[in-house]
């Protein structure tokens, strides 16, 4: 019954997502935000002395230009990450219905987030990761 309880919390609170709207960041308040998690040190005329990791809570290294990625590699993290990515509008239900079947029935968790929700998640700082998953509270504040 317990299971069967947690699942039904669980459809509530996606359905609870439907509802709500976040206001994502514009491209160029991201980009502007965005600081190398490295310091260089330069000699007098530019070339490179040291490069020393200032912040230790992530790795963020240069910019990187969409275009400039390989349509392998974009295609592979797709695919990776969240295979309907171009069959829906950012909440996969069937992943969704699957991973509540995978649990009802005892197989264990798995994740049903796609890369639209990954990266709301990212970009709305109110619902960061505090340990290696995400609460249901801050789940339920993705959007």
């Amino acid at each position: 019954m317990t299971r069967i309880r947690y699942c039904l919390v669980f459809v509530g609170f996606w359905i609870l997502l439907a509802g709500q709207a976040y206001a994502m960041p514009s491209f160029e308040e991201v980009r502007a935000a965005h600081v190398k998690s490295d310091s260089l040190l330069l000699d007098r005329h530019g070339a490179l002395l040291h490069e020393l990791r200032t912040d230790k809570e992530g790795r963020r290294l240069d910019w990187t230009a969409l275009n400039d990625i390989s349509p392998s590699l974009k295609a592979a993290v797709i695919c990776s990450e969240d295979k309907r990515f171009y069959s829906h509008a950012g909440v996969d239900y069937k992943a969704f219905g699957a991973a509540a079947l995978g649990f009802l029935s005892g197989s264990g968790l798995r994740g049903a987030s796609t890369i639209t929700m990954q990266l709301a998640s990212f970009l709305n700082k109110g619902i960061e990761v505090k340990k290696k998953q995400r609460t249901l509270q801050q789940k339920k504040r993705r959007y």
